[in-house]
């Protein structure tokens, strides 16, 4: 037969991933927790990459007395929800199938899946209710260590996998509910059980047995980690399944693991520059304070005596054990929660503090969104304009509302670029775009006000918003970056106009 291609358009929407969550017991907080996700570099909960999977399987031509024999999948760039992707099947006969997720031009997604003669795998009964984890383990990369094993017992809920089942049409695909049940017990294992919380699929391999009979609707797994690889914290698992010890299937999974980035200390800070009381009397504004060098600013400025006024949008958590940690005799850091974006907030703020604190001596402006990769094209247009205009704003509002203060106390104002402004990487154009639009505005603000301005240029710092696994390893500290900062301000010869911090960051 000649191959069979089909395109069709996609969307996956939040309660896609609430119901896959419930049929596959994956909870995993990358994928089930907002909160969480929003500290993520993503931003936002991401598709399950099982779930893909499955949805590239439904967009395969219907195979009548065939059934899925094998399938693998490789998770590219992650997926979101409420936007439109493009699934593409090839199918160069019954027995073989290509599939492709495109996010625009990009491929997110790709795998492919076999077939041989026979009916989809369906359970004898369905009574049993095997224990499943109702919360992930958490396990760092030193608990991967090849050999380690893990067993266990699993099933879909019931009723949420007939939800799929239907929905998709997977039977008339040839995938009948043991196999589906296979192919969610993936994201299952990798999300709650090995390595767990801070898991990110990064490919699956399923391969069936064949004549293999599943009786109760129940699977038994053994687990090994076959390796673990330190530079891109990626590790590799093999594992059966069997029913009633009959080997129903074999898995092996690659996983990335994205272990928590390491809060800020009084310790790593006072290595770099001993507390002092050189800012004493200084008030200082700074933005996004919860975490990464928000936070390191933070916690220098008060380490050296200022009042920091913290502005944070959404980790109370975090924000309240930074503000806790201020050494006796210090400065203090005053938590605020705000949208820094939103002229009337701030505004509103200023007068408040007026009477408490007067004019600010120092500003930050750290304020950011998730940097993922982006391409410029006509279907990512919209995206890229949406992220330009955010993070205009967030830099844009504090700066028009506190520069000119700041610059007539003879202040610093210091704003977050990054070197990526001159050495461009290709697949963040909306990022450089952004950063480019901030120092314009700032150069030029600062220019009109005759203040004094610091447009810190850093590399890659190891934060919230860049703990990727290919991203990790090659990333500093923020203490060392707001350590230079807060190094350069002490200078109050400085004059008037802007000043570029960069290359002088010490990689760790």
């Amino acid at each position: 037969m000649m191959a069979q291609v089909t395109r069709s358009v996609i969307r996956f929407t939040m309660e896609d991933l609430d119901e896959f969550a419930r049929a596959s017991h994956d909870w995993s907080p990358l994928h089930a927790d907002a909160s969480y996700a929003y500290r993520t570099p993503y931003g936002a909960r991401i598709v399950y990459g099982a779930l893909e999977q499955l949805f590239c399987l439904s967009s395969l031509p219907d195979r009548e007395g065939y059934t899925l024999s094998s399938v693998t999948a490789e998770f590219v760039h992650p997926l979101f929800v409420e936007v439109d992707y493009i699934i593409e099947t090839v199918s160069e006969s019954m027995e073989e199938s290509h599939f492709r997720i495109y996010d625009g031009e990009r491929i997110a997604a790709k795998g492919k899946a076999f077939f041989r003669p026979g009916a989809p795998s369906e359970p004898n009964r369905m009574e049993a209710q095997p224990k499943v984890r109702k919360e992930p383990i958490e396990l760092s990369g030193s608990d991967l260590y090849k050999g380690r094993q893990v067993n266990g017992e699993y099933w879909p809920l019931q009723p949420s996998l007939d939800i799929w089942m239907e929905r998709l049409k997977l039977r008339d695909k040839g995938v009948g509910a043991a196999q589906a049940a296979a192919l969610m017990w993936q994201t299952y294992l990798a999300g709650m059980v090995l390595p767990g919380r801070h898991s990110l699929c990064n490919k699956l391999t399923m391969h069936f047995r064949e004549q293999a009979v599943i009786g109760d609707a129940a699977i038994n797994y053994d687990a090994e980690v076959i390796g673990y690889d330190d530079r891109f914290s990626k590790m590799r698992a093999r594992a059966t399944l069997k029913s009633q010890d009959t080997l129903v299937a074999e898995s092996e999974l690659h996983v990335f693991l994205r272990e928590p980035v390491a809060e800020v200390t009084v310790d790593r800070i006072e290595e770099l520059l001993p507390r002092s009381r050189a800012l004493v009397g200084k008030v200082a504004i700074v933005m996004g304070a919860s975490r990464g060098f928000g936070a390191a600013m933070s916690l220098g400025l008060a380490m050296q005596g200022a009042t920091v006024l913290a502005i944070y949008h959404r980790s109370e958590e975090s924000m309240r054990r930074l503000a806790e940690m201020v050494p006796a005799g210090c400065g203090s850091i005053r938590p605020y929660q705000g949208d820094a974006g939103d002229a009337a907030w701030c505004l509103e703020l200023q007068k408040c503090w007026d009477d408490e604190f007067g004019k600010p001596d120092i500003l930050v402006i750290n304020a950011g969104l998730p940097m993922l990769p982006m391409t410029t094209e006509v279907q990512q247009l919209e995206r890229m304009q949406q992220y330009v205009a955010s993070s205009f704003r967030l830099t844009s509002v504090p700066l028009t509302v506190w520069l000119k203060s700041v610059a007539a106390k003879q202040g610093w104002s210091v704003v977050l670029s990054a070197e990526s402004v001159t050495d461009v990487p290709p697949d963040y154009p909306h990022y450089v775009a952004a950063k480019s639009a901030i120092e314009g505005l700032a150069k030029t603000v600062a220019k009109r006000h005759k203040g004094k301005l610091l447009i810190v240029r850093p590399p890659r710092m190891r934060t919230d918003l860049s703990n990727m696994p290919l991203a990790r390893h090659e990333s500093i500290m923020p203490e060392h970056v707001a350590v230079e900062v807060i190094k350069r301000i002490g200078n109050t010869s400085a004059k008037d106009g802007y000043e570029i911090l960069e290359g002088s960051f010490r990689h760790q």
